[in-house]
């Protein structure tokens, strides 16, 4: 299937964008030596070009440079909505973050090229080229996923809450944000971590008009291509103090760690942002408006749905329902970072989780948990051991004092269940599985 008619080149002039458009799927693939391979993609969403400007401009200084090892990859996401006439537009029928699964990659393959919609064609050619690289990688490469936000936030980044993955977000010195994969479905970083097994990390650097989201965009760039041991000197290659740009685009929240606590769609009608609601503002359970909703009758008041720090509210000139309209994310205690980190190492302490009530081993990496169970045992436990919720119910957010009181039933439940006497149905199992990177496979 054709891209709609807005598919024709924005002017090339557009300030803020190297290479000029139209853009290909290629930006740059240089290669030196031995070394790792480090991939990024820009344009993932057609209004967010300031990936695809930084990895430009990385590419040119890096083609400059003297002394390197290894591979620089950069590639477009969503070419035809990068190249289209409306700057607005983020994708033509389906985002195309929310696509990348086994099964949407399995449908788009078996789909005619000339049938496809708009996004399935550059699901296809986008995973193609990235699991070529991982395999030429041999094991080594990373992926870094660039992208922009629409309301004024601090730069920050997104990893899987693996021990790697942490590593490499933490050195950014950006708030890092853990948890996305466990509220939204189809990340490019989510599956070429889970498929691929690259060490994956998005990054949002600003707004999308924003100039100098560009290069904070490089300077993340530079500083994992230090990282990943391709450059010695990041300030050095880049021309500029990478880190200290990074600190300023972080501002007050630098080198903070925060979890999702929940996520809110735009639904329909859609949800309109309060003016008084900023990203990391604080907000509380049932009392801070957060947004309204015009129904054809009434304005309904939207409030926070949990206490925390409002998180990458949605201001985008296109919205749909299914699209998110805010998060709400909570500070990670660093201490707790560092036990989990420790315990997640030890075997025995996968073993007595799964020796618990209610919780039952399917694999080696698998277990099945009583959903009676997890009311008890949040899904904070099993982050803290490595887990990730692969499937559960929805849980509402309660304050620790409603957490207690559901407690008493949840206990007589597993116990009653442990002992035959409650039957368990399928809907009251929460499936949770060791994170990919954490396996000791991986070291």
């Amino acid at each position: 299937m054709t891209p709609p008619a807005t598919d024709r080149p924005r002017d090339a002039a557009t300030p803020g964008r190297s290479p000029p458009l139209p853009f290909t799927r290629l930006i740059t693939d240089l290669s030196r030596g031995q070394g790792p391979t480090v991939i990024c993609v820009g344009g993932v969403h057609g209004n967010e070009p300031a990936g695809i400007a930084a990895a430009a401009v990385v590419g040119q200084k890096l083609s400059d440079l003297a002394q390197w090892r290894g591979r620089f990859l950069a590639m477009v996401g969503h070419v035809a909505a990068s190249n289209a006439a409306d700057p607005t537009l983020r994708c033509f029928e389906r985002d195309l973050n929310r696509i990348v699964t086994r099964e949407e990659i399995d449908t788009a393959s078996r789909t005619a090229p000339a049938e496809r919609s708009p996004e399935h064609a550059e699901l296809v050619e986008l995973v193609q080229r990235l699991g070529a690289a991982a395999e030429q990688s041999g094991g080594d490469a990373t992926l870094v996923d660039l992208h922009t936000v629409s309301s004024p936030s601090p730069a920050f980044a997104f990893v899987e809450d693996s021990i790697p993955a942490r590593r490499l977000g933490l050195g950014l010195g950006l708030p890092l944000v853990l948890g996305f994969e466990e509220e939204l479905r189809g990340l490019l970083v989510d599956y070429a971590t889970n498929e691929l097994g690259i060490l994956s990390l998005l990054v949002e650097a600003g707004t999308h008009d924003d100039p100098e989201s560009v290069t904070v965009h490089e300077a993340a760039i530079w500083t994992i291509l230090q990282h990943r041991g391709l450059v010695d000197d990041a300030q050095r290659a880049a021309g500029f103090d990478v880190a200290q740009r990074l600190r300023a685009a972080a501002g007050r929240q630098a080198a903070k760690t925060f979890d999702i606590r929940c996520r809110v769609p735009v639904g329909s009608p859609p949800l309109e942002m309060a003016e008084s609601s900023q990203a990391f503002k604080r907000v509380w359970k049932g009392i801070t408006t957060v947004a309204t909703r015009q129904h054809p009758d009434r304005t309904e008041t939207v409030r926070a749905p949990a206490d925390g720090l409002l998180f990458m509210p949605n201001r985008q000139a296109r919205r749909r329902p299914e699209d998110d309209a805010f998060f709400v994310i909570r500070p990670v205690w660093r201490r707790l970072m560092w036990m989990s980190a420790s315990l997640r190492r030890r075997a025995w302490t996968h073993r007595v989780l799964a020796a618990l009530p209610g919780v039952r081993r399917t694999d080696a990496v698998t277990l099945e948990v009583d959903h009676g169970v997890a009311a008890l045992m949040t899904r904070d436990v099993f982050h803290l051991f490595g887990y990730r919720v692969h499937h559960s119910r929805p849980t509402p957010y309660q304050r620790m004092p409603m957490r207690a009181l559901l407690a008493i039933p949840a206990i007589a439940r597993a116990v009653l269940r442990a002992a035959g006497l409650l039957k368990r149905t399928e809907r009251e199992v929460w499936v949770v599985r060791r994170r990919r990177l954490d396996l000791p496979s991986r070291g």
